[in-house]
């Protein structure tokens, strides 16, 4: 039975066994040498000890490997992945924002990490992985991340992993001017935390949010590097939430999808501000009354295409939820309950469609969640949480074990957890790795033939068709070349024609046709 293994080490010693340690003037690190002797050096110090020797020989010989690696680091952290080969080493070149450098000389251990555990992880010569302390360089939403596909690769192959793993250290603020010492890299540039709140903030929000930071201390932690958060008002809700997404989705989702308590439905907008503005895509579920909450509103009238959804869908000028909402204030407060705003809010759930008198408010109603929704905010439609599970009291009255059980029984959270859940899609940025990689191959072919034009290539040509041709199948039929997908498994049978005089918009992979 074939074992993998990934050592503390793995690192250390791939980095260790090209610089010449101990030697005065150590040479610079080339990369993976290619001569015979060294590849079987390093394919065997991986055997042995665990060590990262293999990763980028690997990644050369099986291409699908690579394309599924890149495919990630496109889809997770939005950078390029080019295997090179140089001057007889070979290195990875990562291009991030038009920047193009060296994995071997300038980038941290943690990317060498991910690509070593994945370019192990994708292939198909183990039987049994065993991975010491997978988290090492990693924070621990990335660790969830390569458990995950770990986990996903052994469904689907029947294989299977041992993970050897500690609880590793979060992020932990305290209070708001803590924030401006955290800068986060997400968006188009980095941005501090707490950056361009500051001005809208009077010392007692700064107070109350000191306080959701020391009630929940790793609140930052998750809120910063979960792929994408989900803010709630407290415990409960991560409760129910986590338990719905679990009742209706698979576990892979579960183990990705974050809900992170804040201390109130006050200071959700507040998180959610803060995560916008540094290009965090985070999502909120809070209680229906938060609807009438002003610094809610403003945080929801900020989010991408929330005004042009007002416009569309209430010709609003200005286009605010506040104007959207003062129908439904009007008649709250023809009604007496504008200065109750529990009253209102219950009001405001209760009603229905099909009643006449409430027909035009239970519409609107309906037609402002769908734009809050569609902006990443869901609010309770019955009310509060508690509503939607019909509970009878108090959600805080309510021990852990019951909630789950009503959770379990109970539909009320099942659309929410649906449209909470996350999982990361690689498949687009696979398909489009897969697509360069066919034109390129395509490219070499038509240019080898304006050299030889008489000449029709069989194979991939040039200096990587051996691993090319494990890649795709190239025919010559009528004065053009047909390129068909061998691999990934996914993307088999997928097809392209070039010739000299084919249009640079068809060059595309068509499905194969259906039999």
């Amino acid at each position: 039975m074939p074992i993998a293994y990934l050592s503390t080490d793995r690192l250390t010693g791939w980095m260790s066994r090209f610089p010449q340690l101990g030697e005065k003037n150590p040479a610079p690190i080339k990369g993976s040498p290619l001569t015979p002797g060294e590849q079987s050096k390093a394919l065997e110090d991986a055997r042995n000890y665990g060590l990262a020797t293999d990763a980028l020989i690997a990644m050369r010989n099986m291409p699908d490997v690579r394309i599924k690696v890149a495919s990630v680091l496109g889809a997770a952290f939005g950078r390029r992945f080019d295997l090179v080969d140089i001057s007889g080493f070979l290195d990875v070149q990562i291009t991030k924002d038009k920047v193009r450098y060296s994995l071997i000389r300038d980038e941290s251990h943690g990317l060498k990490e991910l690509i070593v555990f994945l370019s192990k992880l994708y292939r198909h010569d183990w039987r049994v992985i065993v991975v010491d302390e997978p988290e090492l360089h990693l924070h621990p939403s990335l660790t969830r991340l390569l458990i995950t596909e770990l986990q996903r690769e052994c469904e689907v192959s029947g294989r299977n992993g041992i993970v050897v793993t500690h609880e590793p250290r979060a992020l932990a603020p305290r209070s708001f001017d803590d924030l401006d010492a955290i800068i986060v890299f997400s968006g188009e540039k980095p941005k501090r935390l707490g950056e361009g709140l500051d001005t809208r903030l009077h010392h007692n929000h700064a107070r109350r949010i000191a306080e959701s930071l020391g009630q929940y201390p790793t609140l930052v932690s998750e809120l910063v590097f979960s792929p994408r958060p989900v803010l709630v008002e407290g415990p409960d809700d991560v409760i129910a939430l986590k338990e719905a997404v679990a009742k209706n989705m698979p576990a892979t989702v579960v183990a990705q999808t974050d809900f992170i308590p804040c201390g109130s439905s006050s200071l959700i907008p507040i998180w959610l501000d803060m995560a916008t503005l540094v290009g965090l895509d985070a999502r909120a579920v809070s209680d229906l009354d938060s609807i009438f909450d002003p610094s809610m509103q403003a945080t929801v009238d900020r989010r991408s295409g929330v005004q042009e959804d007002l416009r569309n869908s209430f010709l609003a000028d200005p286009a605010k939820t506040s104007e959207v909402l003062q129908p439904i204030r009007h008649e709250a407060k023809k009604r007496k309950l504008e200065s109750k705003p529990d009253v209102r809010a219950r009001w405001l759930a209760g009603l229905e469609v099909s009643c006449d008198d409430d027909r035009v408010y239970a519409l609107r109603r309906d037609a402002l969640l769908d734009v809050w929704r569609s902006a990443g905010v869901w609010l309770h439609k019955d009310g509060r949480l508690e509503d939607a599970l019909g509970l009878g009291t108090e959600i805080h009255n309510v021990r852990a074990k019951a909630l789950i059980k009503r959770v379990k029984e109970h539909s009320g959270l099942d659309a929410v957890a649906k449209w909470a859940s996350y999982q990361l899609d690689v498949s687009v940025s696979e398909f489009e790795t897969l697509c360069v990689e066919v034109e390129r191959i395509a490219q070499n072919l038509l240019r080898e033939h304006r050299v030889n034009p008489g000449v029709w290539a069989t194979a991939p040509v040039g200096p990587t068709s051996e691993t090319d041709s494990k890649l795709v199948q190239v025919e010559a039929i009528e004065g053009r070349y047909k390129i068909t997908v061998l691999k990934p498994l996914k993307w088999v049978g997928y097809w392209m024609h070039v010739g000299r005089e084919t249009p640079l918009n068809e060059w595309v992979l068509k499905p194969p046709p259906q039999v």
